[in-house]
């Protein structure tokens, strides 16, 4: 949390939150789009901070409780460890792990929440893949504006992050690891190719939206600790959202 509150304090006293005060450690930077360091002065407020990340945490155990029963459980309980490390440390993952859970079991404000989420992460863009697979139209129109005018928002400030993000030292937050730098590149695309692939042919079932999160640790070049917990957005999308992008399925 001290690094989102240093940008947010960065970002309204010496204009942008990226590098400040020459402290280049992978631990003190500030990653994100301008967003989380422009809401940071209220939101980083410590009890309404912990508080939002404990119920970012809980909600994929609420959503699988309520959408599948109690096996679906199983997903969000296997990465409690990961979870936990994150709530400790102030970490917002949690938080986006609970948005990102809810967007397919809410046709209106789902794609509202990935706009959201992906204006914090950037990668949970890949999720538009399970729209896009199901010809959910619709959901990708919605989430098109909502990402267009939360961007309006940050609009003064992104070019800081675009140059942030083409500097030598934010090349430096590249590390940790993942399949490219576990496997190297050409297994990395492989495997984001074919999960891609995979989407789109099962977007209409069940596991359309696990397979998105699939995507998301396939393509992402960077994994942490904290980003292991990103499984449990992975909940099977029940039946009724499997019927199409209507919010309710109609009663016989």
């Amino acid at each position: 949390m001290r690094v989102y509150q240093q940008a947010g304090h960065d970002r309204y006293t010496g204009g942008s939150p990226y590098l400040a005060g020459g402290d280049h450690s992978e631990e003190s930077q500030y990653r994100y789009p301008p967003l989380l360091a422009m809401t940071a002065p209220i939101l980083t407020w410590w009890p309404l901070w912990y508080g939002l990340v404990i119920l970012g945490a809980a909600w994929p155990f609420v959503l699988a409780i309520r959408g599948g029963g109690i096996r679906q459980v199983a997903l969000p309980l296997a990465v409690v460890g990961p979870t936990i490390h994150g709530i400790l440390t102030g970490n917002i993952q949690p938080l986006v792990n609970g948005a990102w859970a809810a967007v397919p079991f809410y046709a209106r404000w789902g794609p509202v929440l990935l706009a959201a989420i992906v204006w914090i992460k950037v990668w949970p863009v890949v999720s538009v893949l399970y729209w896009a697979g199901r010809r959910d139209w619709r959901s990708i129109y919605r989430f098109t504006w909502a990402l267009a005018l939360i961007g309006l928002v940050q609009l003064p400030w992104l070019d800081d992050w675009v140059r942030y993000w083409l500097s030598p030292e934010a090349a430096y937050t590249r590390g940790g690891f993942a399949l490219d730098v576990l496997f190297g590149q050409p297994a990395w695309l492989a495997a984001t190719i074919l999960s891609v692939a995979a989407v789109l042919l099962a977007a209409r079932t069940r596991w359309g939206w696990p397979l998105t999160i699939v995507t998301y640790f396939a393509a992402n070049p960077r994994w942490f600790l904290p980003s292991l917990s990103s499984v449990s957005a992975a909940l099977p999308v029940t039946q009724a959202q499997e019927l199409g992008p209507a919010e309710t399925p109609p009663k016989a």
